[in-house]
């Protein structure tokens, strides 16, 4: 709907107007007092709320421009030239009656609320070049119109009605939207007449006072916290307002009704003593005794002592998918959908896939209209939701100032962590972890659970050290007591070896597990198995249709035989009743016999065997270290000898510590390089400034690389053209750095350019797409292979 053409705009797409924009801002600026209440406590500003409304209200003022608005309208002849309408918006500043120091945390926020300041550098040109461009008869008439500030500044003029509107609502806005608000706010005219560029005065110096190592730019100071927690709230108003959200939604006390079966006789000890401690703590607990909802309890306590958005951090994909589906269910979770989200690499294609097989009958067709939005929602910043579901690198990525870090660290103000399976992590990102456990608590003020079934006594002494002594929750000894869920048998050679015994459970109607460690063993055991019909391969080399298929045939009764790799071993909720694995850590062999004999401990009648092989393939050294293999054969021979095989959780950390004294020379080589590298990368993180290499650095260390299996070129390559890049990344492959460089040797990887063509309002350009093509056969039972399909080639790249 277009608006009056006298209407001062801050949106075109769909036209927006400058006041319905702010007020749209200032409904998340409400929402924020409540979701996020620690923020003055952690800025140490007692004003904070005040100095936020101010920069909110302000931040989109310099829109008034006249040249902007033509922009706005889609008039062909303006002379806007690229500038930026935040430089415009730091002028009104002057107008608020706060000090000087308050100002300036204004006018920074309000400056790099879209670009950091390093790059509106390349906005500014000192006088002196242009008056060189203009001795030389040089055409350098935009850049000169970028800097020529003080006469665009006259062009704000025209609007002076909209902006002494906007002015005179000033109070009843405050009152409305600020409740615990007293300030009396009072106003000096509105003067045009600045001759500095606010680039000079008010970025370029921040740089400079940054780059002389000031002790106030160091997270130890408060000075630092003002800057950065107005900088990043700012961001997420304007983006919430932008977003037109309205709303946002907390967690409270009855939606947590659906533990009330587990608050008496119904649940478990542990799960009691949760929902009574509060801050951090440690929960000790094996698989299958209501970990979740023990977490739960205690996000219910932690919330019950003030707001702040909670996240439930898990290592895989898999297992957050999971979660989600989990608490998606209002039998066994939430009961809103409006309550939690997740967040990883794949989670649009999660997402996508839950759209798509949805059946409009089974429900009102607005329900999957707004599962649909809460999809969109997530695009913006994620505070929508009360609760997200991720990996652990969605958190440490704002350490490495990834984009949108200043939102994402500010939203971590009096957050509820909860950590589950912290068991899963190499020594690099563990060290990382602990580094930042401790920061997060120091500065951000944040609560902590970390839950683990297995963990090796100096791991948790370092985690107790960075909890700073949280307290310690343990399973009551009569539950351990009764948990005898596997007997274990160790089997002299390869899992090859095994073939007619697992032959034989099969035919006696056992469901089976094989775990083998590395993809190209599973697909060959897999390929054994030709006369069982009922059978899944499940390891990371699947394009994510095929994975999801697998996924959801392993959880049928009629499904009697499962092969994988340590893909197995997390989070899958399934119940099989025979294992044969290849040799590996104790910990890793643990989550494998977790995958069977999953009963809960009162139905458990006798313990499901598990078959150990002591040989492994050749290249499990890349994978295993050595010496932990053969520490846990060791250790599995004791429990043969001396407990009959039985597993017993009683003794579960004595094993864990004979076979885990210490980290490995090479662990601890990697634990300590990481630790100084994280630490030192904390030193580099400041407001109102983004580093590409260290954002690059996080994607080198925590992401693998992705290949498009020649097979699916043609397809991946027509859904670029369509700009269907959701359906693009369903046909794409994880694979190790280890293996790109094998099949990169070999010649089946090849980087393709795809050239597409966008188009906008007033041009066209031609974009470049580069993809990492693998020519190895891809067999939706198999997966991606190391076998070089000759069959196909890549041929001519088009638009």
């Amino acid at each position: 709907m277009k608006t009056d053409p006298n209407t001062v705009l801050a949106k075109s797409k769909p036209e927006i107007s400058l006041q319905e924009h702010i007020e749209d801002c200032l409904k998340a600026f409400t929402c924020i007092q409540h979701i996020l209440p620690a923020l003055p406590k952690i800025a140490q500003k007692e004003n904070f709320w005040d100095l936020l409304f101010s920069a909110v209200y302000l931040h989109d003022w310099g829109k008034s421009h006249s040249e902007f608005q033509k922009v706005l309208r889609r008039e062909p002849n303006h002379r806007w030239n690229s500038q930026r309408h935040e430089l415009y918006s730091t002028v009104f500043v002057e107008t608020l009656d706060f000090n000087d120091s308050d100002k300036l945390l204004i006018k920074r926020s309000i400056l790099g609320h879209h670009k950091d300041f390093k790059d509106l550098k390349e906005l500014w040109v000192p006088l002196e070049e242009i008056q060189e461009w203009e001795r030389n008869q040089i055409a350098k008439s935009s850049c000169k119109h970028k800097h020529d500030f003080p006469d665009n500044l006259k062009k704000l003029k025209s609007n002076y009605p909209t902006l002494q509107h906007l002015q005179s609502i000033w109070h009843s806005l405050y009152k409305k939207h600020c409740s615990t608000g007293t300030k009396k706010f009072t106003f000096s005219a509105i003067n045009l007449n600045f001759p500095d560029h606010p680039y000079v005065t008010v970025a370029k110096a921040t740089i400079l006072e940054q780059n002389s190592s000031s002790e106030k730019w160091k997270p130890e100071n408060s000075y630092y916290w003002k800057n950065f927690l107005l900088w990043g709230a700012t961001k997420i108003c304007d983006h919430l307002g932008s977003a037109r959200m309205g709303t946002l939604s907390i967690l409270q006390d009855e939606d947590f009704q659906f533990l009330n079966c587990y608050r008496s006789d119904g649940g478990y000890s542990h799960q009691r003593q949760l929902a009574q401690t509060p801050g951090n703590c440690i929960l000790i607990a094996p698989t299958g005794t209501g970990k979740t909802e023990a977490a739960l309890f205690w996000l219910q306590k932690q919330l019950s002592r003030g707001q702040g958005r909670a996240w439930y951090i898990l290592p895989y994909t898999a297992s957050i998918n999971a979660m989600y589906s989990r608490l998606q269910d209002p039998e066994k979770g939430f009961s809103s959908a409006q309550q939690v989200s997740l967040f990883h690499g794949k989670a649009d294609l999660f997402f996508s896939s839950i759209f798509a097989n949805r059946n409009d009958k089974q429900g009102d067709s607005s329900s999957v209209f707004d599962q649909e939005v809460l999809y969109k929602l997530r695009e913006h910043d994620g505070l929508y939701f009360p609760l997200r579901i991720v990996t652990p690198f969605q958190i440490l990525k704002w350490f490495y100032t990834v984009q949108g870090f200043e939102k994402g660290i500010t939203q971590l103000a009096g957050a509820k962590l909860i950590f589950d399976e912290i068991h899963a992590y190499d020594a690099r990102t563990f060290a990382q972890l602990l580094i930042c456990l401790e920061w997060m608590q120091k500065y951000l003020h944040v609560q902590i659970l970390i839950m683990t079934a297995t963990l090796p006594s100096f791991m948790m002494e370092r985690l107790k050290n960075s909890l700073g002594g949280p307290s310690l929750i343990h399973a009551d000894q009569q539950l351990k007591d009764q948990l005898k869920r596997h007997l274990v048998a160790i089997c002299e050679g390869s899992i090859e070896e095994q073939i007619d015994a697992i032959r034989e459970c099969l035919a006696d109607g056992k469901r089976v597990i094989i775990v083998c460690n590395t993809v190209e063993k599973a697909q060959m055991v897999f390929n054994e198995f030709d006369e069982i019909v009922c059978k899944t391969l499940l390891h990371s080399r699947f394009i994510f249709t095929d994975r999801q298929k697998n996924e959801t045939e392993l959880q049928k009764k009629e499904n009697k035989l499962l092969i994988g790799t340590q893909a197995i071993e997390v989070s899958l909720d399934i119940d099989y009743d025979v294992l044969f694995t290849e040799p590996a850590p104790l910990d890793a062999l643990l989550q494998r016999f977790g995958r069977i004999n999953r009963k809960p401990p009162h139905k458990i009648i006798e313990p499901y065997p598990a078959f150990v092989c002591t040989q492994g393939g050749e290249y499990d050294h890349f994978i295993y270290d050595r010496e932990l293999v053969q520490n846990t054969l060791n250790e599995l021979q004791n429990v043969i000898d001396f407990e009959e095989g039985v597993i017993s959780e009683n003794n579960l950390q004595d094993h864990l510590d004979a076979v885990y004294p210490n980290w490995t020379d090479s662990q601890k080589k990697e634990f300590e390089e990481s630790t100084v590298y994280f630490e030192h990368q904390l030193t580099r993180l400041q407001p109102f400034r983004k580093n590409k290499e260290d954002e690059a650095a996080f994607y080198e260390q925590f992401t693998g690389i992705q290949v498009v299996p020649i097979i699916y070129f043609e397809d991946y390559k027509r859904h670029i053209h369509n700009f269907d890049f959701t359906e693009s990344e369903k046909l794409v492959v994880g694979i190790t750095r280890g293996m790109y460089q094998k099949l990169d040797r070999e010649g089946k990887i090849e980087k393709v350019s795809i050239s597409f063509l966008k188009k906008t309002e007033n041009k066209e350009k031609v974009h470049n797409f580069y993809v990492l093509v693998a020519s190895c056969y891809y067999d939706p039972a198999l997966g991606l292979t190391n076998e070089h399909d000759t069959s196909m080639s890549i041929g001519e790249n088009f638009m």
